[in-house]
């Protein structure tokens, strides 16, 4: 439920939070997933596109390395 806070507060929209949930990547339970949402938002993507969700996919899917 954090994470999903988080990412409403941000903007995130209904849709894109829908996405995340059905993804099989398990991006809502990323423990540093307010840092990605920061980053992404810094990156001047915009939370309330698609593009945003589909970012935090990948980048929660590839390694740190």
């Amino acid at each position: 439920m954090h994470n999903i806070r988080v990412l409403i507060e941000s903007g995130v929209t209904n849709s894109n939070i829908a996405r995340l949930l059905w993804s099989p990547i398990k991006v809502l339970y990323a423990t540093d997933l307010p840092e990605l949402v920061e980053e992404f938002k810094d990156s001047e993507f915009d939370p309330s596109q698609s593009t945003f969700s589909i970012a935090l996919i990948a980048k929660t899917y590839l390694s740190k390395t």
